[in-house]
């Protein structure tokens, strides 16, 4: 079990109030109540499109109802949008997923793994909080075990973890 603050719970059961949960909500989300315009954009460059940046965790129980909702409301609004994710590093059992996360985008397989990860938590209860259950999930995928051993701590996942920790605090 990973151990969690008092805060880190504070900040699930805020999140958890006000997050739109509904299809409705998500469908029509405003500026002001909904959400807010950073006053200095992020780096990254968009292209002339929206830059959305999804902030997660996989452990969280909202994050994993709003998926569905958020890859439905990707699918109307992907010529209009940049979609990014940043996976949440609050602390260093959140950090063990965000270097899984990463590890996965280096290795190509994010998207085919993303959707099963966030279902092995949440629907098979799986305990996925240290490397060596992490490299038995990511070999069921089809990934070779040293390989992801390699990439999990790589330094490019390392300074990424870093940057995702700064932006998401």
């Amino acid at each position: 079990m990973i151990p969690v603050s008092r805060r880190d719970i504070l900040k699930l059961c805020l999140l958890g109030l006000v997050l739109p949960l509904s299809r409705h909500a998500v469908a029509a989300i405003e500026e002001g109540f909904d959400y807010k315009q950073l006053p200095s954009p992020l780096p990254g460059d968009a292209g002339g499109k929206t830059d959305v940046l999804e902030i997660f965790w996989y452990g969280c129980p909202h994050c994993y109802q709003l998926q569905p909702l958020l890859e439905e409301w990707r699918g109307r609004h992907g010529d209009a949008i940049q979609f990014r994710r940043l996976p949440a590093a609050l602390n260093e059992g959140w950090a063990v997923h965000a270097r899984a996360f990463y590890t996965a985008e280096a290795l190509g397989v994010l998207e085919r793994i993303h959707a099963p990860f966030f279902d092995a938590l949440h629907v098979q209860k799986r305990p996925l909080y240290d490397e060596e259950s992490l490299a038995g999930f990511f070999e069921e995928q089809g990934v070779e075990p040293a390989r992801f051993r390699e990439l999990f701590h790589s330094f490019s996942v390392d300074i990424q973890v870093r940057q995702a920790t700064g932006i998401a605090q």
